[in-house]
């Protein structure tokens, strides 16, 4: 399982700005789940869908879209392996965050043993896993999300 994080440090916590958890279904699908800060107090977590042709999509599915026709698309109806596998990266997701913040109060707060796992990038930033690929560039805008690692 491939995952691409940001955090920012603040007011004692460090919280996740934007992270992606996915893995491939074949040699052109990948699935997963990306989550993070939405703006406004809002954080928010989506299981997404993509196909691609080298490093372009041709279908990315994040909340009811397929933002590259336009068209609605319910992730629901993809084959059970694509939710099996955002199962699987929500497990991932919930490994790095704690998770009674994340029921209570909607927050992914990065529990403190990864932290040592992460490498700081300015000041009060903080980004971990690997790069995400070219065809997952738009994920985190077509998720809501306000940054992306």
């Amino acid at each position: 399982m491939n995952y691409s994080g940001l955090w920012e440090k603040r007011e004692g916590r460090i919280i996740c700005r934007a992270f992606a958890a996915w893995d491939k279904l074949s040699e052109t699908e990948v699935a997963g789940v990306v989550a993070g800060y939405a703006g406004g107090g809002t954080f928010i977590q989506e299981n997404f869908y993509c196909q691609f042709t080298g490093s372009k999509p041709v279908k990315l599915i994040v909340d009811f879209t397929d933002h590259i026709s336009g068209e609605e698309s319910q992730f629901d109806d993809l084959d059970n392996n694509a939710s099996e596998l955002s199962d699987q990266a929500l497990d991932v997701l919930l490994e790095f965050h704690d998770q009674d913040s994340w029921e209570e109060a909607e927050q992914l707060l990065l529990l403190a043993h990864n932290v040592e796992d992460m490498e700081e990038v300015e000041a009060d930033l903080l980004k971990g896993g690997t790069q995400y690929p070219d065809y997952l560039e738009n994920l985190f805008e077509y998720a809501g999300l306000t940054a992306r690692p």
